[in-house]
């Protein structure tokens, strides 16, 4: 299983980000994402084993961080992948203690986690044809509530994206 824990936006927060950013993905001609499918990436995991899915569940369960906002305000255009991503202005202390806690305890659990330092990103579209500068966008605010662990598989079609699990966001015990 191809596995990875995320924000996972609403489908009102969705809609306001299709609104907030069509224009621009039409001007950069790239492949946009899904709408389904827009989510911050918080732990890349890669392939996962099945019989690993209930330790992700327990390092899931330990995560003790209050709930926050992500507010989305900036466009962003990454070369090198070709890619076009929404990104705020500044990262949340909370969503950086969520990711450090995430990773630290990945690797206590025995699943590597990349090395490169966390950047909240959110990408609506891949394979950019015609670059924009950073540029603001109207701004979008994520209510984050819950975070997810998410199985993603390759269709024919493009990506797949089905939350597996999900987990309220508290700074008490997570049950």
């Amino acid at each position: 299983m191809r596995l990875f824990f995320a924000l996972w936006p609403d489908a009102g927060e969705r809609a306001a980000l299709d609104a907030a950013t069509r224009a621009a993905l039409h001007a950069t001609r790239g492949r946009a994402i899904p709408r389904e499918n827009l989510h911050v990436t918080l732990a890349f995991l890669g392939s996962v084993p099945e019989d690993r899915v209930a330790g992700l569940r327990a390092v899931a369960l330990s995560v003790r961080i209050a709930p926050f906002v992500l507010v989305l305000e900036r466009l962003a255009h990454f070369a090198r992948a070709r890619v076009l991503a929404a990104m705020p202005a500044g990262e949340p202390a909370a969503l950086l203690a969520l990711t450090a806690q995430l990773r630290e305890r990945l690797g206590a659990a025995g699943f590597p986690t990349d090395p490169r330092p966390f950047r909240a990103h959110l990408t609506l579209a891949r394979e950019v044809a015609q670059p924009l500068e950073d540029q603001h966008m109207t701004a979008v605010a994520l209510r984050c509530a819950s975070f997810a662990l998410v199985e993603s598989r390759t269709e024919r079609t493009g990506a797949l994206y089905s939350v597996i699990d999900a987990w309220p966001l508290d700074d008490a015990k997570n049950t």
